[in-house]
């Protein structure tokens, strides 16, 4: 990936329509909204993320500020700017990598995970980058809030390979295992959960062949409904959106699930998903970009 494709754009949306592009210019990735929409917590490998200006031209004429152009250096932190592009501060401490912030819906904390191997884990800061706690200790990875903020549910990376999905309190009690533990060089990932919190969409399978599921938060039930990747549900919480392929090209696929409850059988449709994910899709092909590099 180049750094171009790294830099985040906003886009104003009204009834479906696309208004205007604006580029921040950070050079970054995995992005993620506060709950008021007012600012964006991001990672950035940006030694000094600093005061550089650039002046592009839009296809207009006009002219767009770029901000913080950065350098790129070896660790990976955690930033946090307000979404007009001021204010863009560091939260973490450059001992990293630091990886997968994540705002707590209608809350005040950011879970994030550390890959290095002093501080590895799962962790939790205040909006201002006070507060850190690690809440988990150990290889972790997709960490994704619940809808209410109470939960987080998560990838454990265990011996010889092997992933299991866990759930635990958003203070790290009550950890408990959802799922057996993955078959030799099958993978579980991106967990997603469902609009009343009360199931989990997740990732199963070989590595480039994964299976899309559904489990109660309890794990208690399981059902393959289809295949793709990075799922995500719909606001009603009766589709998934993912990313497919199709002769060898990448695309948004729509599974629609016949219930709300895990069901005996679901139909599955691929077209163009209509139910107002477009957000969640910027974001999961965003997700997927990173991954693939």
């Amino acid at each position: 990936m180049d750094d171009a494709s790294r830099r985040f754009w906003q886009k104003k949306i009204t009834e479906g329509a696309f208004l205007e592009n604006y580029l921040l210019g950070l050079r970054g990735w995995e992005a993620d909204w506060s709950p008021d929409g007012s600012k964006i917590v991001y990672v950035s490998a940006a030694s000094e993320n600093g005061d550089i200006w650039d002046m592009v031209e839009k296809e207009d004429g006009t002219k767009q500020r770029m901000l913080n152009k950065s350098n790129i250096c070896k660790d990976s932190d955690i930033w946090i700017i307000n979404s007009d592009g001021s204010e863009n501060t560091k939260l973490t401490d450059s001992n990293g990598p630091y990886l997968e912030p994540q705002w707590q819906p209608e809350g005040d904390l950011i879970a994030y995970v550390s890959n290095n191997p002093e501080t590895e884990g799962i962790w939790i800061m205040e909006t201002d980058g006070s507060g850190k706690s690690r809440i988990f200790k150990g290889k972790a990875y997709d960490i994704a809030w619940s809808p209410d903020g109470a939960e987080i549910a998560y990838v454990r990376a265990g011996n010889n390979h092997t992933t299991s999905l866990w759930v635990m309190n958003a203070d790290g009690s009550n950890q408990r295992k959802i799922t057996n533990n993955s078959g030799y060089f099958k993978a579980y990932s991106f967990p997603a959960w469902s609009p009343d919190a009360d199931k989990i969409v997740f990732n199963y399978g070989d590595i480039g062949e994964y299976g899309i599921w559904i489990t109660d938060h309890k794990g208690n039930e399981k059902l393959q409904v289809g295949r793709g990747f990075m799922p995500q549900w719909s606001p009603e919480g009766n589709k998934i959106a993912c990313t497919s392929t199709k002769n060898k090209r990448r695309s948004i696929s729509m599974i629609e699930l016949d219930e709300k409850s895990l069901p005996d059988s679901t139909k599955m449709a691929e077209k163009s998903p209509s139910f107002g994910l477009l957000e969640s899709i910027i974001i999961l092909s965003a997700r997927f970009i990173m991954h693939k590099k």
